[in-house]
């Protein structure tokens, strides 16, 4: 009998110590992040810092100031820089606030920079270390919530209105992700549950009845009114490039245009065709002047050094100038193109003639110059 115990006891203990090594391996890779204190302090900030794993090696090293930067640092399994993968580390111009990863792409959300009031989206492609970045202007966000996203570009936030609150039953807002293009400002999609019809309210359901209030509607022209802004015959609505060298706010503009005497109003709107009341111009807006509610001019808003469109000039519009200088002719256009390729063109003369002037290493340091 005490053969069989301890032949039992003898059983568990190998089992034991075959299995324990196995469970602790196991247990330690899912948290075998590099250690922080061997890494170069140059490649994050040590304020606030986290790891992920890259789908095919190695880690991103995410990191914030708190104050106005992020750093995002591609490493390798042995937590070196990864420099067959980015030349350094991505600079982003906001306090990542929450994230979501994606296979390869990391997905980074923060407060838009002041004085405008929003969202921006940073992607970061986990291979190469690029950042794409969209916007969500004029909106709460409640960055603690979840935040998800899909192989689509799909990203379901927590926004609301400014002004309006954000609570426990508030539903998230669905945005869908351009990946092509820098500083697109994304509206919510429709929502399925408020695109049906209420079947509780009568007014809502496509009867008869309705068809023929909506006629009457029409014919009594009070819901078909007339656009807010009606095109001058005299101007062409075609836009022309209008160069500012420095940053500058529409508050600012609207200054000197009140300055005229002349009553002009200016209506700027994005390059995702919304409206934008506050804030600095970016490059690719458009700008119109009204005057009794008709346009008379309409500019399309170049920023010298603004490449992303954020009205103002940081290591991202030098990052995106780098990007188009290294990257193969075919590829070219999809980082620069239109006003984002001229405002990269910067000189002290904004009569000069830049149209045929092709950018060059030497614009890089220009815009550096701009970065404060």
């Amino acid at each position: 009998m005490k053969s069989t115990h301890s032949k039992i006891r003898f059983f568990v203990i190998v089992c034991i110590s075959i299995l324990l090594p196995i469970i602790i391996s196991v247990s330690s890779y899912a948290e075998n992040y590099p250690d922080i204190n061997n890494i170069d302090k140059k490649f994050y900030y040590n304020t606030d810092y986290q790891f992920f794993r890259r789908p095919n090696s190695g880690y991103v090293l995410l990191s914030t100031n708190k104050i106005n930067k992020s750093m995002a640092a591609l490493l390798d399994e042995n937590g070196d820089f990864d420099y067959t993968s980015a030349f350094k580390s991505t600079s982003i111009n906001f306090v990542y606030e929450n994230t979501s990863l994606c296979k390869n792409y990391l997905y980074i959300i923060g407060k838009l920079p002041k004085p405008s009031k929003g969202v921006t989206i940073g992607r970061l492609d986990l291979s190469n270390g690029r950042l794409i970045v969209n916007k969500i202007i004029d909106v709460e966000c409640d960055f603690s919530r979840e935040f998800t996203s899909d192989t689509d570009g799909k990203l379901t936030i927590y926004t609301a209105p400014l002004g309006q609150d954000i609570n426990d039953i508030s539903v998230p807002n669905v945005y869908i992700f351009d990946g092509e293009h820098m500083n697109i400002s994304l509206s919510p999609q429709p929502s399925e549950i408020n695109s049906e019809p209420d079947k509780n309210n009568p007014d809502e359901q496509n009867d008869d009845n309705s068809e023929t209030d909506n006629t009457d509607t029409e014919k009594g022209g009070e819901k078909n009114k007339e656009p807010e802004f009606i095109p001058s015959d005299k101007t062409s609505l075609t836009p022309q490039n209008y160069y500012f060298d420095t940053p500058v706010t529409i508050d600012s503009l609207q200054s000197v245009l009140d300055e005229n005497s002349l009553g002009q109003k200016l209506h700027v709107v994005s390059t995702n065709n919304q409206e934008v009341k506050q804030g600095y111009i970016g490059t690719g807006m458009t700008i119109k002047t009204l005057n009794k509610k008709e346009v008379e001019t309409v500019y399309t808003a170049v920023v010298a050094g603004d490449l992303d469109g954020l009205g103002t000039v940081t290591n991202n519009d030098y990052r995106i100038l780098y990007d188009y200088l290294t990257q193969p002719s075919s590829d070219k256009k999809e980082i620069l193109s239109g006003p984002f390729y001229e405002a990269a063109k910067i000189t002290d003369d904004l009569k000069a003639d830049k149209s045929d002037r092709k950018l060059h290493t030497s614009d890089l340091l220009k815009i550096k110059k701009l970065i404060k």
